[in-house]
C-alpha cells in the first residue's frame, strides 16, 4: 500500500477554500494508494468546520498582515517565514507519519481528477503539476516553475513548459509531490536561506537544498492545475462551471 499525505497551509477566503476541497474530492485515487489530508489552518479558524472528520488539522494564530486585492497578493518577509514554517510541519507528519509521499496543493488551486495519480506514476523523488498565473494585470501568463535564479527560463523560454510531458526544471512548487527519500534526509526544508534574497524564497529555500542535496527537479505539465488568483478568476471558474454540459 502506497499511503499519500495531502495537505496545506491555509489562509483563504471561505469560497476559495471550498472550491479547493471539492477539487481535492474529485481527485481519482490509483488502486493500492491511500490517501490522508492535514491542514494548517493560519488565522482562519472558521474554515474549520468545512473540513472532514477523518483530516487531520491544526489551527494558528496570524500576528502577520497579508494583503490580497485585485492586482496582485502582497508578500512580506514576515508572511514567507510563517509560510516556511508550515510547509515544515508538513514535512514532519509526512516524516513521521510514515508516508510514501507528502504531495503539498496550496488553498487557492484547483486540480483535475487525476493530477495525483499522473503525478505517482512519475515515479520521481521531487515532481510538480504545473499551472499558470498572470501576476500582475496585463502581464504574460507565467508558470509555477522557473529554470534558474530569480524566475529566469533558458533555452526556449517559458515556452517548452507548454509541451505536454514531463520537464526538468530548477524551481517548482505549490502543486509538488515529495518522495518518502527526500522525507528521510530531514536536511531539505524550507526554512530560510540567509544568503538568498529572491522574493518567495521559501519555495526556492527548498529547491536550492533538493539540487545541493542531489535530487532533480521535476514538472508535469499533462493535467494542468487551475489558479484562483484573483477573485475574478474564482468568478470565471464558477461561470464556467455553471456553462458546462
Amino acid at each position: 500500500m502506497t499511503r499519500v499525505l495531502i495537505g496545506a497551509p491555509v489562509r483563504q477566503k471561505p469560497h476559495i477554500f471550498e472550491a479547493y476541497l471539492a477539487s481535492l474530492d474529485r481527485l481519482a485515487i490509483p488502486d493500492g494508494v491511500e490517501v490522508a489530508r492535514y491542514f494548517i489552518l493560519h488565522g482562519c479558524p472558521e474554515l474549520e468546520p468545512m473540513l472532514r472528520p477523518s483530516d487531520g488539522r491544526r489551527l494558528v494564530a496570524a500576528t502577520d498582515a497579508y494583503e490580497v486585492g485585485g492586482a496582485t497578493h502582497e508578500w512580506r518577509t514576515s508572511n514567507f517565514v510563517a509560510v516556511a514554517a508550515m510547509r515544515n510541519v508538513l514535512l514532519e507528519q509526512a516524516r513521521e507519519g510514515g508516508y510514501d509521499y507528502l504531495m503539498m496543493v496550496d488553498s487557492d488551486l484547483i486540480l483535475q481528477p487525476q493530477t495525483l495519480a499522473v503525478l505517482l506514476s512519475r515515479r520521481r523523488e521531487i515532481v510538480s503539476e504545473i499551472f499558470w498565473t498572470q501576476w500582475t494585470p496585463g502581464s504574460e501568463l507565467g508558470p509555477n516553475c522557473w529554470d534558474y535564479d530569480f524566475c529566469s527560463y533558458g533555452d526556449g523560454g517559458v515556452n517548452r513548459y507548454k509541451t505536454a510531458g514531463i520537464h526538468r526544471t530548477g524551481g517548482t512548487g505549490a502543486c509538488i509531490l515529495i518522495s518518502r527519500d527526500v522525507l528521510e534526509q530531514g536536511r531539505i526544508n524550507y526554512a530560510p536561506l540567509y544568503n538568498v534574497s529572491f522574493s518567495g524564497w521559501e519555495d526556492r529555500a527548498f529547491c536550492i537544498r533538493a539540487v545541493a542535496h542531489g535530487y532533480k527537479l521535476w514538472v508535469d505539465t499533462t493535467c494542468p492545475a487551475l489558479h484562483l488568483y484573483r477573485e475574478s478568476d474564482y468568478q470565471a471558474y464558477k461561470e464556467a462551471q455553471h456553462n458546462a454540459p
